[in-house]
């Protein structure tokens, strides 16, 4: 049902970490190339960058940009940054089409799909970064306190690289950003019940609005 969105993501899908001026670099975790040299991902990827690198890069196929932030929600951990000047290579990869601009609203009972790195470690591969895709469903709202929406998903996995990545519908519309992971337990007595941990999903239509200024 999401082979075509699959690959369509997969396209886009980029990774985001930290560079140092020798181009030393460690890679942090995913974004989603949303207009040429426009990354949206997880802020908090970033504020980690910041306390570790000389300045953020992007990783698109055999791209690697220095990136630089135009747009920050706090509040919901989401930052655009910007490809401003080619480190390694001439582009970002064959990219002939981008996720439509107008982003969906979510619902509970809603299908996803998401995209994220995953670290593979085995005898044959020793540790190998994969692009991993998963689906779910949204299975809870979460309004802050500051006004921002945020969404739990249930039925998929959560690793560390997946922060940043693209959350689509089986149209090809991006949906949300991958974020911060929430523990859950099954028993009101968080000591005497097991332990989940859910994915969380930052809706992108509350800010279609500044995000089409930009792209």
């Amino acid at each position: 049902m999401f082979k075509n969105a699959f690959g369509f993501f997969t396209n886009i899908h980029c990774h985001v970490g930290g560079g140092t001026n020798n181009l030393k670099n460690k890679l942090y975790g995913s974004g989603c190339l949303v207009s040429e040299g426009i990354v949206i991902s997880a802020l908090h990827i970033y504020e980690r960058i910041q306390e570790e690198y000389d300045f953020g890069i992007i990783l698109k196929n055999d791209g690697l940009f220095r990136a630089e932030p135009i747009l920050i929600f706090k509040e919901s951990d989401i930052i655009i940054l910007k490809c401003i000047e080619k480190l390694k290579v001439q582009n970002l990869g064959e990219v002939n089409e981008y996720p439509p601009i107008e982003y969906p609203k979510p619902f509970i009972g809603t299908s996803v799909g998401y995209i994220g790195n995953l670290q593979i470690n085995n005898e044959r591969l020793k540790s190998k970064q994969a692009t991993f895709f998963t689906q779910a469903f949204i299975s809870s709202m979460i309004y802050s306190n500051e006004d921002s929406i945020f969404c739990a998903l249930s039925g998929g996995v959560i690793q560390k690289g997946f922060s940043g990545g693209a959350v689509f519908t089986v149209d090809c519309k991006l949906i949300g950003i991958m974020t911060k992971r929430l523990s859950v337990f099954s028993h009101p007595d968080e000591m005497s019940g097991a332990k989940y941990e859910l994915p969380i999903m930052v809706p992108l239509f509350q800010f279609q609005d500044k995000i089409n200024e930009i792209i």
